[in-house]
């Protein structure tokens, strides 16, 4: 049993390390939506987006990405020519990243794609 024991540890380690690291696919989407309005839109505060998920787990607080469900997947696919229409994505996104309290909140870019 003296020898399993170093090799658990180690096992429990590295998938303690890998939960507290590992890519979940709310983030991708996230940050594909994020590239994606760099691309489209000139002037967006995009490095204000969190697009880390986090349970809580690992000495943190639980956080959702602030780009995550339909709103994400509509910032990434709506074409650029869309997105920068007048009153469109990119102009409701750029006013939403400049205000304060939209921080760490999904309510801030609700209504924000069509």
């Amino acid at each position: 049993m003296r020898r399993k024991l170093p090799s658990l540890l180690l096992f429990a380690a590295l998938v303690g390390l890998y939960a507290c690291a590992a890519l979940r696919s709310d983030e991708l989407l996230c940050e594909e939506a994020a590239a994606h309005l760099v691309e489209c839109c000139p002037g967006i505060q995009v490095e204000r987006l969190n697009c880390d998920h986090d349970e809580g787990g690992c000495g943190t607080q639980q956080h959702q990405p602030d780009l995550r469900g339909d709103v994400a997947i509509c910032l990434r696919d709506t074409a650029c020519a869309q997105m920068t229409r007048p009153g469109g994505p990119c102009e409701r996104a750029r006013q939403a990243s400049v205000t304060p309290e939209f921080l760490g909140t999904r309510d801030a870019f609700l209504g924000v794609c069509p």
